[in-house]
């Protein structure tokens, strides 16, 4: 699908050599960042910026031989490889968009892995919907070169020349332990109405839990097709995951050890060790909730909306644990909770299970 090119003035491509050293692994030429972004903030928003890597990405694509493919005598590494030169091409991906931002450009990143394939190194598959709805929302997409699917040799390097930081922690942290971890943005790709979903686009996961990577979503600012933008929380990306991926459990990892029937703070909170929702998504429990008030995602109200919407709709059963906790460790290796397990477990209520 072409762009409408009402929507474009101009494509940006910012060199990889221009806005790193190139012969120093990750280190951003920032006062090169800083003065591309003040050019883009004294000329017209109607633009899309590309950007190569220089030497993030580059270092990692090369040791792991990203850009020829996957082989038969090192696929395990090479998947590692493969993640580590994502990790490294977001982290400029976010100085850059960062500087356009102080410059008051409302800059958005958008990353080909997923979205993009390859066929020996060429380009035979696109999805340009994330590019077209920033544009039309009055943002500045900034894309930048990516390691790809490629159908015919696994995986490649697709070019700057060819076409969240918490979210990198998490990611990088996977890594780390060895697991093929890529992050996965859902801004461009997920619309929302009045708050609701009503667009998903969940090839770019499915592509890469087929090809054994272990896709990292995170909540996101999205296009909301009547209030122009709104926030889409993890709470509510899981269950639409839930109902598309038909998993055997949910895990919420939290900083308590699951849920209360009142704020955990209170001297009188009870930990729930179960709770019953109806087949019409109906809580049985008394709950109780609070909200930070910074939190724009809904809170624990939303997480419990949420496991019910789950429980309800896939028959899922969704646990709650706490962060490092003897049940989070139990459930993350496939054990069933005892009783003496501290948690949370939310299922359909008895009477309402499928004959």
């Amino acid at each position: 699908m072409a762009l409408e090119n009402r929507h474009v003035d101009c494509i940006i491509k910012l060199g990889g050599s221009a806005i790193t050293s190139k012969q120093h692994l990750e280190k951003a030429n920032t006062q090169a960042i800083n003065i591309a972004a003040s050019h883009v903030h004294e000329m017209t928003r109607k633009c899309v910026i590309v950007h190569g890597a220089g030497s993030f990405g580059h270092f990692h694509a090369k040791k792991y031989n990203i850009a020829t493919g996957f082989n038969d005598t090192d696929f395990e590494q090479q998947r590692i490889g493969f993640s580590q030169t994502r990790l490294s091409v977001t982290k400029l991906n976010h100085i850059i968009v960062q500087a356009l931002i102080e410059k008051d450009i409302p800059a958005v990143s958008i990353s080909p892995c997923g979205l993009w394939k390859t066929t020996d190194r060429s380009v035979t598959s696109t999805f340009l919907q994330p590019i077209n709805d920033l544009l039309r929302a009055g943002f500045v997409p900034v894309v930048h070169g990516d390691a790809v699917i490629d159908t015919s040799l696994g995986c490649t390097i697709l070019s700057g020349d060819t076409i969240i930081q918490l979210n990198h922690i998490i990611v990088q942290a996977l890594i780390e332990k060895d697991v093929p971890a890529v992050s996965i943005s859902p801004c461009g790709l997920w619309k929302t109405t009045d708050r609701s979903v009503t667009s998903t686009f969940l090839q770019p996961i499915n592509d890469l839990l087929r090809a054994g990577f272990v896709p990292v979503v995170h909540g996101d600012a999205v296009i909301d097709t009547s209030l122009g933008c709104t926030i889409l929380s993890g709470d509510t990306i899981i269950q639409i995951l839930a109902e598309n991926l038909c998993p055997k459990r949910i895990i919420f990892i939290t900083d308590t050890n699951g849920i209360y029937d009142r704020p955990p703070h209170n001297d009188d909170a009870k930990l729930l060790r179960y709770i019953s929702v109806t087949k019409d998504g109906k809580v049985t429990n008394e709950i109780e909730t609070s909200q930070l008030e910074h939190d724009v995602t809904g809170g624990v109200q939303t997480k419990i909306a949420s496991a019910a919407h789950i429980v309800s709709k896939c028959n899922i059963p969704v646990h709650v644990v706490k962060l490092g906790s003897a049940a989070a460790w139990k459930l993350l290796d496939k054990v069933e909770l005892e009783e003496s397990d501290i948690a949370t477990t939310i299922t359909l209520q008895e009477s309402e299970y499928p004959k």
